[in-house]
């Protein structure tokens, strides 16, 4: 059995029965509905990018980054000697992972308006000290991204550990934190 298709008779189709007016005027308010939408979210980026340049321009972006990466040295401290622990150590891995996690998010944001400061400063060929701040807090965001990947790693590997073993697996953690006088401190150091 052949199926035989006749070509005579094909003709093109109707669009009216495709595209019916009304979809046109829909269509029509949908793009005037998302270019508004565009146009605000440009007008809010741009309103927003210039009150975080008001705040970069006058503050000491050190005294800022000293500010965060003390207490961010402390908690890492911190989990560093509750990941060593026995039936704590993969509940604090846990925890670890979830803030590193959110630690790397900030780092990712840092960097990517950091990076715009950057390049629009460079352009309108603004003050170097201003360009060398958004370059300053560029590589702290760069800097929260790291310790904030090796967090989610380290964390990870503590609650595995932890809940592979029953909790007792974490004592071994102990011997890299104690070796060359590493005394619980973060191996890769924030920068004060």
């Amino acid at each position: 059995m052949a199926i035989v298709v006749n070509l005579d008779n094909w003709s093109t189709p109707n669009w009216n029965y495709f595209v019916k007016p009304e979809y046109i005027d829909l269509g029509k308010r949908v793009c005037s509905a998302v270019k508004a939408a565009f146009e605000d979210l440009m007008k809010t980026s741009q309103k927003l990018f210039e009150q975080i340049q008001k705040h970069v321009i006058g503050s000491s972006i050190e005294s800022f980054v000293t500010k965060i990466n003390t207490p961010c040295h402390d908690i890492e401290r911190a989990f560093n000697i509750l990941g060593c622990f026995p039936l704590v150590g993969w509940i604090s891995g846990s925890c670890r992972a979830i803030l590193g996690k959110a630690q790397a998010v900030c780092g990712i944001g840092i960097v990517a308006i950091s990076q715009i400061g950057v390049f629009l400063n460079s352009q309108t060929h603004s003050e170097k000290i201003l360009v060398g701040k958004w370059k300053a807090l560029s590589d702290f965001g760069m800097e929260q991204l790291i310790h904030g990947c090796l967090n989610t790693i380290r964390g990870t590997g503590e609650a595995l550990i932890g809940n592979y073993t029953f909790g007792l697996g974490n004592i071994p953690l102990l011997i890299p934190n104690l070796i060359n006088d590493q005394n619980f401190d973060p191996y890769y150091a924030y920068k004060k």
